[in-house]
């Protein structure tokens, strides 16, 4: 199984980039989760919420991507 990782600063096209990456490859997306989790954290963020960021990336998917979700982003 193939899996890409893409990283880089805010809006410059990560998930545009994973998006076309799924419709083109046939595959799954696993969402980027931490700027959700950040804004409603309510508080300066904490080592601690790193690593939570990190741990809900691979749980709600087994390590998997779910294939079902892909869907291209219009724009």
């Amino acid at each position: 199984m193939l899996k890409i990782a893409i990283v880089g600063p805010e809006s410059s096209g990560k998930t545009v980039l994973a998006e076309a990456l799924a419709v083109h490859y046939e595959g799954g997306l696993v969402r980027e989760i931490s700027r959700t989790y950040l804004e409603d954290l309510g508080r300066p963020y904490e080592e601690k919420d790193l690593q939570a960021i990190a741990r809900s990336m691979e749980e709600p998917h087994g390590g998997e991507a779910d294939p079902l979700h892909v869907t291209p982003h219009a724009g």
